[in-house]
């Protein structure tokens, strides 16, 4: 049997060590992209279920997610949802001639607000569906209190 046998020059010699020093945390660059793709299948599988139970889109709920990667010093990812409640706009509200019509769960029949509107706070520039708050003290000017009406959080899905 002969064996294998490899020559090199000295020149070439250097490139190769070049080579492998630029690869030397090769094994560490692999683990952080195999937890940075399963952070991204996560978060895909997770608005996936949360898109078949509640009336949104993917886009809004992917909104209201945010994704921490892993770097090479720390090996960790992290999805994080913010927990502040949708509109119902956001949950396809409409105006009807008997009020705010909305579907917050998929499956289930229309809910209905009769004495809502919709509205825009230019303040806060916030578009969404109001009512009159009976319960709130009167105000100095004579006007009205209006609570906003909205749908469960990302993270109560």
């Amino acid at each position: 049997m002969s064996g294998i046998s490899v020559e090199m020059e000295a020149s070439s010699l250097s490139e190769i060590r070049a080579l492998l020093i630029a690869y030397r945390n090769g094994g560490a660059r692999a683990l952080q992209r195999s937890i940075n793709y399963g952070a991204k299948q996560g978060q895909k599988k997770a608005v996936d279920e949360m898109a078949k139970k509640a009336n949104l889109t993917k886009k809004v709920i992917r909104s209201q997610m945010e994704t921490y990667f892993s770097s090479v010093s720390s090996m960790r990812a992290k999805i994080v949802m913010s927990g502040v409640p949708l509109s119902l706009v956001d949950y396809k509200a409409r105006q009807t001639n008997k009020g705010i019509s909305f579907r917050l769960w998929k499956g289930e029949p229309l809910e209905r607000y009769r004495h809502a509107f919709f509205w825009t706070l230019i303040s806060e520039r916030y578009y969404g569906v109001f009512e009159v708050n009976p319960n709130a003290r009167e105000r100095s000017d004579g006007g009205v209190s209006y609570r906003r009406k909205s749908g469960p959080s990302v993270p109560m899905i």
